[in-house]
């Protein structure tokens, strides 16, 4: 398995760069890089992980993460099919140099520090105008100075946008950034890949060429929760996903994300929503009518 931490192409001398990926699935592996990320997702659904949040994605998804902070947009299965419908996204990356006091430290820019600052746990734009995309694609579209330009346009739209939700846990991330190594970040990618089905510990165990003892108290003391908390948590965000996205039946949803006991299920999801699963389709239900 190839290590998780990726050195970007041609960022190195770049403040600002901006690619549009149209493929047949996006990226499938848990990753991190140094610089900062602005995904904003053109055509595509299926489950994101950012640090410890799991949530779905589809068309105008946005959002901006910080520096080593680990992600995985995992596409539904029909992508990665031989008829794919195909997905699309908009990626701009920002040299980490963007947070030094010498590049924010002027009272003009507080604002874009303050919104960097937050990005380290992820922050998700949940409603925006239709100018947030023309400027997207404005930074994708130009080069040099003016992408500069456009870039500072488009990040000072973003700083006053109220409707946000801040993704993973500032522990969870922090702990990342101190402590990301080859070892826990292939852990991560495995679970991220093959959480839907039976996952031993003896498997983690080998994966991480530790005993399996060694494994849990190494996984609890870099991430501060067990590591069937965190495959359980993974799996009860794609449970969300497919009873509201999907429209399947609890119990499917229940042995798709990995369960194999409903009444398990059912105790995890009131423990991690406050409600049963049949009371949260329903409050979707009624939020959509």
């Amino acid at each position: 398995m190839k290590p998780s931490f990726i050195k970007l192409p041609n960022q190195g001398h770049s403040l600002v760069a901006a690619r549009r990926d149209t493929l047949d699935h996006l990226y499938k592996h848990w990753h991190f890089h140094e610089e900062l990320e602005l995904v904003y997702i053109v055509k595509s659904h299926g489950v994101r992980f950012i640090g410890d949040h799991v949530d779905t994605f589809k068309a105008g998804d946005l959002v901006l993460l910080g520096s080593l902070l680990p992600h995985l947009w995992l596409n539904d299965k029909l992508y990665f099919e031989d008829n794919s419908p195909g997905a699309e996204a908009i990626v701009i990356h920002v040299n980490k140099s963007v947070m030094d006091d010498n590049g924010l430290g002027f009272a003009e820019l507080l604002t874009l520090k303050s919104l960097f600052n937050e990005a380290n746990c992820g922050i998700h734009f949940r409603s925006y105008d239709s100018s947030i995309p023309l400027l997207i694609e404005k930074v994708l579209n130009s080069t040099g100075v003016d992408r500069i330009i456009q870039f500072l346009k488009l990040f000072k739209e973003l700083s006053i946008l109220e409707n946000v939700e801040i993704l993973s846990t500032p522990s969870f991330s922090s702990i990342h950034r101190k402590y990301s190594s080859y070892r826990l970040s292939t852990t991560y990618d495995f679970i991220a890949n093959n959480f839907t089905r039976k996952i031993s510990l003896d498997e983690l165990a080998d994966l991480a060429h530790m005993s399996p003892q060694g494994f849990c108290n190494y996984f609890k003391r870099k991430t501060r929760k067990t590591v069937f908390q965190y495959i359980n948590e993974l799996r009860i965000g794609y449970a969300k996903k497919l009873m509201i996205e999907d429209d399947v039946s609890i119990s499917e949803a229940a042995f798709k994300s990995g369960f194999n006991s409903i009444s398990f299920f059912n105790r995890l999801f009131r423990k991690a929503t406050s409600l049963s699963p049949s009371e949260y389709k329903d409050n979707f239900r009624a939020v959509e009518n």
